[in-house]
């Protein structure tokens, strides 16, 4: 899945926009639970292709094969937030924090979307601001076989040196007493 990044970077810098939307999206074909790493580029070349709604569509299909994927709706949301639909984005952006409610990037768009509803911008964009400095909230990813952690997804454990080995440690809402005894 590297490669594909990568290589889409490099055609992109030759200036071959559409070349570098297949390598992309051929992210979605190997490995759609990864996609997300590919949302910023094929949303900026979607843009440049004039193909705008290739992205929400992407974001549709990807939420149509995992009903849990709060990462695409999350893009979707961005997305159509940017088109100046912030009522629509919310509802998005609100089934992304129902599946992942510890992510800080789903708040903050939730709240820079609340703020195309005139709240007041001065408190919502200092609220955003001192959240995106936070390390706590930020998505976890742990290497499964030394638990080495870090902020972002990476290829190869520094600490352990195994390849492949991070996955994104979830945290789940507590339970209620009655429940966890039942």
């Amino acid at each position: 899945m590297p490669a594909h990044l990568h290589l889409g970077d490099v055609l992109l810098r030759r200036g071959q926009v559409a070349e570098a939307v297949e390598a992309w999206e051929q992210i979605l074909e190997v490995a759609p639970e990864r996609a997300y790493l590919a949302f910023d580029r094929l949303e900026s070349g979607y843009a440049a292709l004039g193909a705008s709604t290739r992205f929400a569509e992407m974001c549709r299909r990807l939420m149509s094969i995992d009903g849990h994927d709060w990462r695409a709706r999350l893009a979707l949301g961005r997305h159509v937030a940017a088109e100046r639909h912030p009522a629509a984005a919310l509802e998005l952006l609100f089934e992304a924090l129902i599946h992942n409610p510890h992510s800080l990037s789903v708040h903050q768009a939730i709240w820079s979307t609340l703020r195309q509803l005139d709240l007041e911008p001065g408190l919502v964009g200092r609220y955003t601001e001192l959240t995106s400095q936070s390390v706590f909230y930020l998505d976890p990813h742990v290497c499964v076989h030394c638990r080495y952690r870090s902020t972002e997804l990476l290829w190869q454990c520094p600490h352990c040196r195994e390849w492949n080995s991070f996955l994104e440690e979830r945290f789940e809402p507590a339970k209620d007493a009655k429940e966890a005894d039942g």
